[in-house]
Parts: C-alpha cells; structure tokens; sequence
C-alpha cells in the first residue's frame, strides 16, 4: 500500500516521503505528509481561535 498527501501528492516510501511518483497497480491510502499537516493543524486552531472572538466578543 502507497500513502498519498492529500494535499501536495508526495508518496510515502518506507517511512520517507517523496515528490509525486506515478504509481499504477498499488493500492492508494491518503494522509498528509509532515509539513501539509502542520499547515493544516496551524489553520484549524486559527479558525478555532477567531470562532471563540467572534462567539465572546
């Protein structure tokens, strides 16, 4: 099984990942790779933080 970053479509190969790779006749799993998920978290607990403003101005 491959793991594809759902986001910037690097491949996952043993424990390393990598720029994007075609892969034919694998199976796909998606994630994230280290650095999209640390954007990702970074977003949501922006999104968190401006939700609380705006719910207790």
């Amino acid at each position: 099984m491959v793991t594809v970053c759902c986001v910037c479509k690097k491949t996952k190969n043993k424990n390393r990942w990598q720029k994007q790779a075609i892969i034919h006749g694998k199976v796909l799993s998606h994630g994230y790779c280290p650095h999209c998920y640390e954007l990702i978290i970074n977003k949501l607990h922006n999104l968190e933080a401006q939700s609380k403003y705006h719910d207790n101005p």
